[in-house]
């Protein structure tokens, strides 16, 4: 990477598109990790509601939920 470079045309991209976030992959590995981690833990975890209850974000160009309610027993 060479941020004195003379032309904006030739670029290093991570992933798609010129604004893809490059810490998205390290976000991903580090859920790689949490999720089996947090089920081993907590075999009993279980949603605290109905799965029809549960609301995606509607205004967001990410994807994802607005929350996510658990139990553990």
């Amino acid at each position: 990477m060479d941020p004195a470079r003379g032309s904006g045309r030739s670029h290093l991209a991570f992933g798609y598109g010129v604004h893809r976030c490059i810490g998205a992959e390290l976000a991903r590995m580090e859920l790689r990790t949490a999720f089996p981690a947090l089920v081993r833990r907590f075999p009993e975890l279980r949603l605290a509601i109905d799965l029809a209850e549960v609301r995606f974000r509607r205004a967001s160009i990410v994807f994802g939920l607005d929350s996510l309610p658990v139990r553990t027993t």
